[in-house]
């Protein structure tokens, strides 16, 4: 089972709806995607979006996401190594 075959089962089995896009590891697209999700009338908008930070460009589509009130959860995302961590 793919994650997206099991988010698919467990959006199903919750009664909600489950709508997937691909940005096809275009960070472009990644953009495209956000805004039109967030672009759509506020009954249209999805309650939550579930991303993958591949080419970590989180924070900037985080700032797309918020401030239109849709939640996000980062999937396979991990955080950036910081500098003071040896």
């Amino acid at each position: 089972m793919t994650a997206t075959q099991g988010m698919q089962a467990v959006a199903r089995s919750l009664g909600m709806t489950f709508e997937v896009q691909y940005a096809q590891r275009e960070p472009r697209k990644t953009f495209e995607i956000a805004r039109e999700l967030v672009a759509r009338a506020p009954g249209k908008r999805p309650d939550y979006i579930v991303l993958t930070d591949d080419y970590s460009v989180a924070d900037q589509l985080l700032k797309i996401i918020d401030p239109t009130g849709v939640k996000t959860f980062l999937a396979y995302s991990y955080g950036r190594p910081s500098a003071s961590r040896g």
